[in-house]
């Protein structure tokens, strides 16, 4: 609701300046509607959402004047290979998203800092656990004959067992099945050939696979990534036919009778503080204070507001 009034009373202002049909100046229509004292750049660094809106209203025209020129002109195909060239060479670009999200979209450079370390990504979670371990053999003697898999269990008190005679595998004892019960048969190397899938055993009599089973997924952080929401607010940014978007957004031409309007039809009646408090002034009541017993905070007037608010550290203040 607040954006929607701000936005509408910089829409009013915009449409006093743009009609020619009025024979009267900006500061005619502001006489005697400001504080003496009134800066609009010191109310625009206060409140920096206005000059925000400025900017990506500019800029949202500015590129849907560009798409509909290109569509008038018969380019529109090109228009848009272009500006999906640019969309993704501008989520790319680190340094200007950072600059864009700490200087114009209202990020401090902490946030930034935090939605680095805040980005996550998905990470398995591994159990890694011994495997029942299968040996091939395959019968020397008989025709045809093809590599059947056998099983060892090593954690089984049942196991079976690798014998080695100087380094060479002797005898293989194993079960048919891989539950390991009932009796070991003992398959010798002179009447079997063996396929270990190993030519080194870490041990005699064993050969140990680890399998490493995925239980679980979680978030990790990823540091140097950006997050997704300072991507989405900086594209808000983004000139869709030019590369150099800082420099296109340092030229935009502010409308300062716009932003002088505001406090004049909105922000004073509100309690917008207009200046920072200074040394000497009359200072009264916040707009809000904290009611210590029920740890909330309540406005100390309220709209219209019939005082002038100046800025305590971030605080509307009373100017008596």
């Amino acid at each position: 609701m607040k954006n929607f009034k701000i936005l509408f009373s910089i829409a009013v202002a915009s449409a006093l300046v743009g009609c020619s049909s009025m024979a009267i100046d900006d500061n005619e229509i502001l006489e005697g509607n400001l504080p003496a004292d009134f800066d609009v750049n010191e109310y625009m660094e206060l409140h920096p959402e206005l000059k925000r809106i400025q900017i990506k209203d500019y800029i949202a025209t500015h590129n849907d004047n560009a798409e509909k020129a290109a569509k008038a002109a018969g380019t529109a195909a090109e228009f848009k290979t272009a500006k999906d060239a640019d969309s993704i060479a501008f989520d790319a670009d680190t340094a200007t998203i950072h600059t864009i999200v700490t200087l114009y979209a209202g990020y401090t450079e902490d946030d930034w800092n935090l939605t680095l370390q805040s980005s996550t990504k998905d990470s398995a979670v591994v159990e890694s656990k011994k495997d029942t371990i299968a040996v091939g053999v395959k019968s020397k003697t008989e025709a045809d004959a093809k590599f059947v898999k056998v099983w060892l269990c090593p954690d089984s008190t049942n196991g079976g067992s690798i014998t080695l005679d100087a380094d060479a595998v002797s005898t293989v004892s194993a079960f048919a099945d891989s539950t390991c019960t009932g009796t070991a048969t003992e398959y010798a190397a002179a009447d079997y050939e063996f396929n270990l899938k190993t030519d080194k055993l870490a041990e005699p009599g064993l050969k140990v696979r680890v399998i490493e089973d995925t239980v679980d997924v979680i978030k990790v952080p990823v540091e140097g990534m950006v997050n997704p929401a300072l991507v989405k607010a900086a594209r808000r940014y983004n000139f869709a036919d030019a590369a150099n978007d800082l420099e296109q957004i340092a030229a935009i031409p502010l409308d300062l009778f716009a932003i002088s309007y505001q406090y004049s039809a909105y922000g004073q009646d509100h309690g917008w503080a207009y200046r920072r408090c200074k040394e000497g002034d009359n200072l009264g009541k916040y707009l809000y204070e904290l009611d210590p017993a029920t740890l909330t905070y309540n406005a100390t007037a309220v709209y219209p507001m019939t005082k002038l608010y100046c800025d305590d550290n971030g605080e509307p203040r009373e100017l008596n």
